[in-house]
């Protein structure tokens, strides 16, 4: 059996282990039904805090909302010192109303005329996306009558490196450096009206090598937004800090080997969906192609990574962290699901159970891949099976594909073949760890009228609907 056994928190395995709870829930709510632990994400906040200080620099965190939807756990975060990045009016409004002032609100990504107008009227902070983004912003703060300065990020896109060879690949978001130099002398002239924080830049890969060219490119701007007269805050690294999701480096390697070996010899088992490779696939005896799935299993985690990043040493600057507490600059962060880590569990039901044309087993779960996917990638940990009580554990002969309620062939919660200790029967549950960072919500549709996922908030009290949590009346441990 090639098993993919997930990371468990206590609080997570805590509840689980209430069997009969669990199945009253689900009967309760439908399914899937999403679990939050706003409290978990708490203890990532203060985690990252802890990296920061470690390092005696001032550090601010802004949480990407766009990765869950839940309002406990924006709740959560309000009645702390985080701050919150929004990616459109919608996501202002609902941070507004969870108690989020508008100091506190970083409005990103491309914005439209009202999202720009919202974010203006409560004094949030814009992080601009392009040139046409300035000029729309000074043309409506004179529409608004706008009279305290304006916070704003400016976004970079272009990254160079006289000791480093980087290979851009394109990008649509932010400024070329050319384009940034012009726009600080814009910001320069009405520097009256806008208050420059610093750059930005979020990247797209886990590139650590990216990364430093990235900070080492923000830092000689920021320098030369210092000669220009502009009074910079500091540096925003953005997210895209990784999290570990399995147990065990060996598990997560005999597994991807054993993908690749079918490919390869196409006698053996398949361990995809009619040998569809998750994007690999071989040609004269080795594997070609991307993955569809990111690696679930890392030697560190997210805070870790920021420790080593903010570690790091750059040819003209020295250690990072050194040089931004010799010149009283700050670091902002943007982390999404690294701030969710281990804080959601999706359930569901496990409806029917079918045979495929080639012997493989389906089984058929009361839910579509909208309810647990992140544009198309793949979930690489193993769900585990809450049995009904009809269920006598009879010991799985073979692994198993996980398929959704679609009448659509690419409709499979697992592409993958999945290996459970027993097998699952119709009224089990399968519960799904750690989906709360871009799996549980961010592509979910009401396909075939199916409602989308009720979210449970799980908490030292009890549990509580997601919106009517309240931090103050949870008891804390």
């Amino acid at each position: 059996m090639y098993t993919l056994t997930p990371i468990i928190h206590p609080q997570i395995h805590k509840t689980l282990t209430d069997k009969e709870k669990m199945r009253e829930l689900q009967n309760a709510f439908g399914s899937p039904l999403n679990l939050i632990y706003p409290q978990i994400v708490t203890e990532n906040l203060k985690q990252f805090y802890e990296v920061f200080a470690s390092h005696k620099i001032k550090g601010e965190i802004l949480y990407a909302y766009k990765a869950n939807k839940s309002t406990a756990i924006l709740k959560e975060l309000s009645v702390t010192n985080c701050k919150i990045d929004v990616a459109s009016e919608k996501e202002l409004q609902q941070a507004l109303s969870a108690g989020f002032v508008g100091a506190r609100i970083e409005a990103t990504g491309p914005k439209n005329r009202a999202f720009m107008r919202l974010a203006l009227q409560h004094s949030a902070i814009i992080n601009l996306n392009s040139p046409s983004e300035l000029e729309t912003m000074l043309e409506l703060r004179e529409e608004l009558n706008i009279l305290i300065p304006t916070p704003v990020f400016m976004r970079l896109k272009e990254f160079k490196s006289k000791q480093t060879n980087v290979i851009q690949k394109d990008v649509k978001f932010g400024f070329s450096i050319n384009e940034a130099k012009n726009a600080l002398k814009t910001i320069h002239t009405h520097k009256d009206n806008l208050d420059f924080i610093g750059f930005s830049f979020h990247l797209t890969s886990t590139s650590e090598k990216e990364r430093l060219v990235a900070i080492e490119q923000s830092l000689y701007l920021t320098l030369e937004a210092i000669k220009l007269g502009l009074d910079p805050k500091g540096i925003n690294i953005g997210g895209g800090f990784s999290i570990n999701y399995l147990e065990s480096s060996t598990e997560w390697n005999n597994y991807v080997s054993a993908i690749k070996a079918s490919l390869l010899d196409p006698t053996k088992p398949s361990m995809s969906w009619n040998q569809s490779g998750l994007g690999l696939w071989a040609e004269n005896g080795k594997i070609r192609g991307v993955a569809t799935f990111s690696d679930f299993y890392r030697p560190y985690n997210q805070f870790e990574e920021l420790n080593k990043v903010l570690s790091a040493e750059l040819p003209t600057f020295g250690t990072i962290s050194q040089f931004l507490q010799e010149n009283m600059l700050h670091v902002f962060i943007e982390p999404g699901r690294s701030m969710l880590d281990q804080s959601g569990v999706t359930l569901a039901k496990v409806g029917s159970i079918n045979t495929s044309l080639k012997d493989e087993t389906v089984i058929f779960l009361d839910m579509n891949r909208s309810h647990i996917s992140s544009i198309e990638l793949e979930f690489m940990s193993d769900p585990l099976i809450i049995p009904s009580n009809a269920n006598k554990k009879t010991k799985a002969k073979d692994g198993v594909f996980l398929s959704g309620n679609l009448c659509l062939p690419h409709d499979f919660i697992c592409r993958r073949k999945v290996f459970f200790p027993y097998s699952p029967q119709p009224g089990d549950i399968l519960a799904f760890i750690n989906t709360a960072g871009y799996f549980m919500d961010f592509t979910e549709s009401e396909t075939i009228q199916h409602p989308h996922a009720s979210k449970l908030a799980i908490h030292s009290s009890g549990w509580s609907l997601d919106e009517k949590y309240e931090p103050s009346l949870i008891t804390k441990n």
